[in-house]
């Protein structure tokens, strides 16, 4: 994961939320892009939802007023449809094993725990993460998380962002300039070349100034603006037939 984990937590005791912040930045602080809290799961999911806020790594305490863990976790699986982010549960009672399971959390800490657990835990969880190495776009409505090296180009179309893999697409309602600032930011390989197109490099088969055509086949045209920039990305990155 090229850029910094983004960490929610969520826990009505503002005493847990204020030290586990500052655990995690003194101890994981080069890994770690931002660590937020909150107190109810409500707050989580306006953010998530109405803000757009991507969370990699969740630790989610279970009894909260206004929607507990367990509720808020299960609304989080159905807005992504995925495992990530990851959650991990905090409760001082152990009794949920069954339900939280339908929710996939990445592991249970029953309070109080060590911070030698919680360290191991957490290692863990961004091992996972580094190696999986999603990146995901979300708005009011739609989660996605795509591996980056399966992207093969995104197009805009007006409002909707269209995303290209392999063997499937997805629509987003993003516009093409909001997710070329995280996969041009983030990645070196994703080269925007024109008003409707982001593509991946690797995925190039041929290249002329102007013009480019992809391993599928797909025909491109490249705005004279982007030209340096995706010739001297190309140069680097891969080497032309």
């Amino acid at each position: 994961m090229n850029r910094g984990v983004n960490i929610a937590i969520c826990d009505d005791n503002n005493g847990i939320c204020t030290e586990l912040k500052k655990h995690l930045m003194n101890n994981y602080n080069f890994k770690i892009e931002v660590v937020k809290l909150y107190n109810n799961g409500r707050q989580l999911i306006n953010d998530i939802t109405l803000f757009q806020m991507n969370f990699d790594l969740i630790y989610m305490d279970i009894h909260m007023p206004v929607l507990n863990g367990i509720e808020t976790a299960m609304y989080i699986r159905k807005f992504s449809n995925s495992k990530y982010p990851l959650i991990i549960f905090m409760s001082i009672y152990d009794v949920y094993a069954e339900e939280i399971t339908s929710s996939y959390p990445y592991y249970f800490l029953k309070k109080p725990f060590s911070y030698d657990l919680f360290d191991s835990i957490t290692a863990s969880a961004l091992h996972n993460l580094k190696s999986q190495d999603l990146i995901c776009f979300n708005n009011s409505k739609t989660y996605l998380a795509i591996d980056p090296r399966d992207l093969i180009f995104v197009r805009s179309t007006g409002r909707k962002t269209l995303f290209y893999e392999a063997d499937s697409s997805n629509c987003i309602n993003i516009t093409l300039k909001s997710a070329e600032k995280t996969l041009c930011n983030d990645y070196s390989f994703f080269i925007r070349i024109n008003n409707t197109y982001i593509i991946n490099i690797f995925y190039v088969k041929s290249y002329t100034e102007n013009h480019l055509i992809l391993k599928d086949g797909l025909s491109l045209s490249v705005s004279r603006k982007y030209r340096e920039i995706l010739k001297s990305a190309l140069s680097k990155n891969i080497s032309m037939n």
